[in-house]
């Protein structure tokens, strides 16, 4: 198992744990009626997991935009067609999901249609619209490619400082002003900023040494606790937007901290399993974080389905059920019923490639 390999296994195990978490959060909120001091703490546990989602597509960049890794066009078209698989299956066993739920609506015509309309519009699930976000990622990949492939340290790092200031720094700003700053590029979302930062780390052109890795790392999390507490007792909208946005800075410096404390910790791991002669395929840990990543596309589709389950099936109010604490009990549960379920349709021929 190469370094590289079991690095990034371990964010994306990390990161797909998380997002069920965050999920589990949001959709409380949204199900039932916490109190003012519950709403705020679950929202404070979601904000503090923002840094999932970048951390996947950073770890996207640093293993697709590698010049050394052949990737074509047919290889992209295989991702392409996954995705477009996934969206397809899952929007539509969601689509039906809300049919049955819904009293006086059945499996009909009308809910096929309707289902197409969501599916073009981004109409689906709240967790779907990162399966459009890893599809743009892959359509512009060959150009994203010749861009890694060809641009110098100093290019690279201008890209970035150009892609932080524009697409996190200045909608930041436009948030807390109320105001629109004039000033712009060519791009609008902030995913291309962290596709190639995922780059940028792995191929050391961005450093953070481990003292400045963790310090961001402790004072941007601090920084969106105090704002989503800011948020609620000063009642503004503004900062409740701004600490719940990918594209917000204290979320940007947060996930590239954290990419680069799980590279460094990878590192010293190397070196101190090759000083004391150790496998470290022994490690258990490990080898439950492997088996994660390996399920963890799957496990992101299906986790909000089994959340749904728990909390309009069966109707489990976690606020009258042990209140915030017992969130973290509904996210275990529908972490390892998704990972079940994930591992059994591996085991179908079709759905394998899929999930």
């Amino acid at each position: 198992m190469e370094k590289r390999t079991i690095y990034f296994s371990n964010i994306r195990a990390i990161a797909c744990m998380a997002i069920v978490l965050l999920h589990t959060c949001s959709l409380a909120v949204s199900s039932f009626e916490p109190t003012q001091t519950e709403r705020m703490w679950s929202y404070i546990i979601r904000n503090c997991l923002l840094w999932a989602v970048p951390c996947f597509v950073m770890v996207t960049g640093a293993l697709l935009l590698d010049p050394q890794k052949e990737i074509g066009f047919a290889k992209i078209w295989k991702y392409i067609r996954r995705i477009l698989a996934a969206l397809l299956l899952f929007s539509f066993i969601f689509a039906v999901f809300d049919t049955v739920l819904t009293p006086h609506r059945r499996v009909d015509l009308e809910m096929l249609r309707s289902w197409v309309e969501k599916v073009l519009t981004n109409g689906s699930w709240l967790h779907m619209w990162y399966l459009y976000l890893v599809l743009a990622l892959y359509l512009m990949l060959p150009i994203e490619r010749l861009i890694s492939a060809h641009a110098s340290k100093k290019e690279l790092r201008y890209l970035l400082l150009l892609y932080f200031v524009f697409l996190s720094i200045v909608p930041t700003v436009n948030t807390l002003t109320g105001k629109n700053i004039g000033f712009y590029i060519t791009a609008y979302t902030v995913y291309p900023f962290y596709l190639f930062l995922g780059y940028a780390i792995e191929k050391k052109f961005v450093r953070f040494s481990p003292a400045a890795a963790w310090l961001c790392l402790e004072c941007s999390t601090v920084t969106l606790i105090l704002l989503t507490w800011a948020a609620f007792n000063w009642h503004s909208e503004k900062i409740g937007s701004l600490c719940g946005s990918y594209a917000f800075a204290g979320v940007a410096v947060q996930a590239a901290a954290l990419f680069a404390v799980m590279k460094q910790r990878e590192e010293k791991w190397i070196q101190w399993r090759e000083i004391k002669q150790w496998n470290q395929k022994e490690n258990p840990l490990l080898k439950i974080l492997l088996k994660i990543d390996s399920c963890s596309f799957g496990i992101y589709l299906i986790h909000v389905l089994v959340i749904q389950i728990i909390y309009k099936c069966m109707k489990f109010d976690p606020y009258n059920n042990g209140g915030v604490l017992m969130l973290f009990g509904v996210f275990a549960v529908s972490f390892l019923v998704s990972w079940g379920v994930v591992r059994v349709l591996k085991l179908v021929p079709g759905l394998k490639k899929i999930v």
